[in-house]
């Protein structure tokens, strides 16, 4: 048998049982040492329900959708900023309404985005009141705000394609209403205890 080093006293690398301190220091020792360990009890393993659910496809098509609304709102805010001088010799529209707007829509998409590509409790009732405060911040928008010519031309594929959006959103948060809320962290983005 081959031999080992001898090291008194010193704990073997992965921190269970020591060196064999017999002078014999064989290999056959230090295998059966190591075959030794105890198993953990069966109550420090998780339970199905406290296993991870994997994401579904319709939340991550959500999550996805919810992110680029919200980069697109980035870049909204960073060229109000950037281009301010020009939008304020404009008529029209204020680049503090431009900037304040896409400013407010990523302090709340980024946050909605993570909530639910990580399954958070909140995350469905988070989005579902988000999404209509967000058609009807855009309806508002396009009829009071920025008027433009042609806005009386495709109202009605705009008013269609909000509908079907928002049917769209409910539906696909319906269809994975297992996700939310069964991942093993509970915490949310919205709601910290």
């Amino acid at each position: 048998r081959p031999q080992l080093p001898v090291i008194r006293g010193a704990s073997r690398p992965g921190g269970i049982g020591k060196w064999p301190t017999n002078g014999k220091n064989n290999l056959g020792d230090w295998i059966s040492l190591s075959t030794n360990r105890q198993q953990p009890d069966s109550d420090s393993f998780p339970t199905t329900e406290q296993r991870r659910i994997k994401r579904p496809f319709l939340v991550t098509l959500l999550a996805v959708m919810v992110l680029i609304i919200s980069c697109t709102n980035l870049i909204r805010f960073i060229e109000a900023i950037r281009t301010w001088d020009f939008l304020a010799s404009l008529t029209g529209v204020s680049p503090l309404y431009i900037a304040l707007t896409g400013l407010i829509w990523v302090l709340v998409g980024f946050p909605l985005a993570w909530s639910l590509w990580r399954g958070y409790a909140q995350a469905p009732i988070a989005t579902r009141i988000l999404t209509l405060v967000f058609a009807l911040y855009y309806w508002l928008d396009r009829l009071l705000i920025a008027q433009t010519v042609t806005a009386d031309s495709n109202w009605l594929f705009a008013a269609v394609a909000t509908v079907v959006m928002i049917l769209f959103i409910f539906w696909a948060l319906g269809k994975s209403k297992k996700y939310f809320g069964n991942n093993t962290e509970q915490t949310s983005a919205f709601a910290r205890d």
